[in-house]
Formats: structure tokens, C-alpha cells, sequence
């Protein structure tokens, strides 16, 4: 078997994050965090045969204006564009918490 295949297959038995995918991510909720000021987020990316699975929980200030739900369905699209996420063949989730336990 080339080596290459065996890699790739090895990286989805262990469900490794594919290659440049969690950087994308660091860089596109750094940018999002200044520009909403979040306090924190973190971060939970991995690949399970073709499934890519992408999960980030943001931490917000106990202040943090939210007038109507569909302003964090705004900010998750917003991730979601950044990401140019296919969602048939992958997972998104995105959550808010005001608790950093909940990170």
C-alpha cells in the first residue's frame, strides 16, 4: 500500500484533524473574537472518515448583548461562510456560554 494512504488511514482511525483545517479555524475565531470581543473559545477539530467535525464553544461576557436569538444564528453563519463548510459530509457546532466551565 503507498504510504500515503496508510497515513491517512491511520489519521481517521485516531481522528486526527486534517491538515490546515484547525489553524483555519484558530485564525477565522481570532478574528472573531476582537471583532465581538469574546472573552475566550476553544476549540475541537477532527476527522472520522470522510466526516470532518468542527465544535467551538465561545465564552462571552455575563454582559454580552443579545437582543434576539438571530443575532448568534448571524455569528455562526459568519464562522460557518468563513469556514466554507459543506454540511452534508460535516459537522458543525457552535455554542455560547457566559461560564468558562462550560469551554
Amino acid at each position: 500500500l503507498p504510504l500515503r494512504t496508510v497515513l491517512r488511514a491511520f489519521r481517521d482511525i485516531f481522528v486526527i484533524a486534517p491538515p490546515g483545517l484547525d489553524e483555519r479555524v484558530q485564525t477565522i475565531m481570532s478574528y472573531l473574537t476582537t471583532k465581538y470581543a469574546f472573552n475566550s473559545y476553544k476549540t475541537y477539530v477532527a476527522r472520522a472518515g470522510r466526516v470532518q467535525f468542527i465544535e467551538i464553544n465561545i465564552e462571552v461576557s455575563a454582559d454580552f448583548a443579545i437582543q434576539r436569538i438571530e443575532k448568534l444564528d448571524q455569528i455562526r453563519q459568519e464562522i460557518a461562510d468563513s469556514l466554507e463548510h459543506d454540511y452534508r459530509d460535516n459537522w458543525l457546532t457552535i455554542s455560547f456560554t457566559a461560564d468558562k466551565k462550560w469551554l
